[in-house]
């Protein structure tokens, strides 16, 4: 789940704070889904061949995927990194479509 202070940044920059909570509820769920999506794409381009089923196999262990996204790290130092500059390329590109 999004931070709460996230959430709140998420809806002022997208200009839907003043929407019904369902519609706004719905945005925030369509953009988890987004980031989530993004976090494997970018942990499957990066990570070693010789790890990818291990981490495959985690991602199965628990719904959360906490021991996934651990190990990944693990394996790709800078995996924070990449992941805040995929999001934001993204972020900035739904703006413009928006726009």
């Amino acid at each position: 789940m999004l931070a709460k202070d996230l959430q709140e940044e998420l809806l002022e920059l997208f200009d839907i704070r003043e929407a019904a909570q369902e519609k706004q509820q719905s945005f925030l769920n369509s953009l988890e889904d987004l980031v989530n999506q993004i976090t494997i794409d970018t942990i499957l381009e990066h990570l070693p061949t010789e790890d990818v089923k291990q981490f495959l196999l985690l991602t199965e262990e628990e719904e959360s995927g906490e021991k996934a996204v651990a190990f990944a790290r693990e394996k790709i130092p800078n995996l924070d990194q990449l992941l805040e500059q995929k999001v934001r390329e993204e972020l900035r590109f739904l703006r413009k479509e928006e726009e």
